[in-house]
């Protein structure tokens, strides 16, 4: 099963690969990684979809919550929040 994570996360040094990192740790799967341009200097919006056949994604989501750089992280079903812009980077996965 495959589920996106929304976040908001403060740009500093390693906040990414903390995040990576817990998502590896825990036991799922990045599938891809899309970052859009800062609304705000110190911000990074992304969205990470990951895959796991037997993890809970709602789990996951509370503990990403937890990172000392992360404002907020959430699974959304809908697209309504979906990085849009020409400045978007994306990194998918070759699978």
């Amino acid at each position: 099963m495959r589920e996106t994570i929304y976040i908001q996360m403060q740009r500093r040094e390693g906040a990414i690969v903390r995040t990576l990192g817990l998502i590896e740790r825990r036991g799922f799967s990045v599938v891809s990684i899309e970052a859009s341009p800062p609304e705000r200097s110190n911000d990074l919006r992304m969205q990470i979809r990951v895959e796991s056949e037997t993890r809970c994604f709602e789990t996951l989501t509370v503990h990403i919550n937890r990172l000392l750089d992360v404002r907020h992280a959430s699974l959304r079903g809908d697209n309504s929040s979906a990085l849009t812009g020409s400045g978007a980077v994306s990194l998918n996965s070759m699978r």
